[in-house]
């Protein structure tokens, strides 16, 4: 598999497009902030996109946030893989 720009700024994998991938982290505590966001970037955009929210509990329960997750956070802030 691999992912290949067409000239137009879309993705496309295998022949197929793709949408490029935003994460955006995500408090409870400021939704409103987060759907701003959301909709700023689905109104702007002129390739299509997926937004998915960062949320630290989730990260919490998988091991991703807090000392024992920090080995695992500075390996994939280097990566380049989808």
């Amino acid at each position: 598999m691999s992912l290949v720009s067409n000239g137009n700024g879309h993705l496309t994998c295998n022949g197929t497009e793709k949408p490029f991938k935003i994460f955006v982290g995500y408090d409870p505590r400021e939704n409103l902030a987060y759907e701003v966001c959301c909709h700023s970037l689905h109104k702007r955009s002129s390739i299509p996109i997926e937004i998915t929210p960062i949320k630290q509990s989730e990260l919490r329960k998988s091991g991703l946030f807090g000392a024992k997750g920090a080995k695992l956070r500075a390996l994939s802030s280097h990566s380049c893989t989808s």
